[in-house]
């Protein structure tokens, strides 16, 4: 065969693998994006369960009694609505010897995304509430919204934050200041996680993308229930 012809079809067969490869990982990136989506879409179900039980969100850990251990919302939407942790004593703290065996248990996957495949990250979460004053969370919890997918159906109650180091069972979530940092450097760089961006689960329960909001004082407008977006 006459070596060029060898060669040309040498670098075909290179670019062809290459082609292949970089398909693969697009495909695979679209699987765990779609995953990280199913997941807040799931989260959203069992909120608005939870908030037609009691008639308001879960208190975040700042609206709990300081008289006995804060349960995180991740926690209390599956107490409410089913029996996926049973055995888990509120009573104690998350990371008490009797609690923290749940970390790791195979229903906290609900909160994780797949692209977190560090090992290091697993019982991890990367769905933070967005909790303070003013905000969805807040006035849904305090009854000031009572249906929040009818009065503020577009505005933001969870976002997906990566490497956030909190456990999914942790009573830690986000403030509305600090989402919009996280949006800022987000809308910029991806983090390589999902093409179109982190995800977000709004009041109505439908789940979207960073880059489906334009600017940063759009974001912090979906982060108020009230009064105009703070900017930092």
């Amino acid at each position: 065969m006459n070596k060029n012809l060898a060669a040309w079809f040498a670098g075909g067969a290179v670019l062809g693998v290459a082609v292949l490869v970089v398909l693969w990982q697009r495909a695979r990136d679209e699987c765990r994006a779609t995953a990280c989506f199913s997941h807040l879409y799931g989260i959203g179900n069992a909120l608005r369960a939870y908030h037609a039980m009691h008639g308001a969100y879960p208190p975040s850990p700042e609206e709990q009694s300081a008289t006995a251990p804060a349960v995180s919302w991740r926690v209390l939407i599956l107490l409410s609505t089913g029996p996926d942790l049973a055995g888990y004593d509120p009573g104690q703290p998350w990371n008490s010897p009797h609690n923290e065996q749940f970390i790791p248990a195979l229903v906290g996957d609900l909160f994780s995304c797949p692209s977190d495949s560090d090992p290091s990250a697993a019982g991890r979460t990367v769905y933070l509430a967005v909790v303070g004053d003013g905000t969805v969370w807040s006035e849904g919890r305090s009854g000031r919204i009572r249906s929040p997918e009818k009065e503020v159906p577009r505005k933001i109650v969870v976002i997906e934050v990566p490497h956030s180091g909190v456990d999914w069972t942790e009573p830690r979530d986000i403030s509305a200041e600090d989402a919009v940092v996280l949006f800022r450097r987000e809308n910029g760089f991806k983090d390589g996680r999902h093409r179109k961006g982190l995800h977000y689960l709004a009041a109505d329960g439908s789940v979207h993308n960073f880059d489906e909001i334009d600017t940063v004082e759009a974001f912090a407008s979906r982060l108020r229930a009230t009064g105009s977006p703070r900017v930092k």
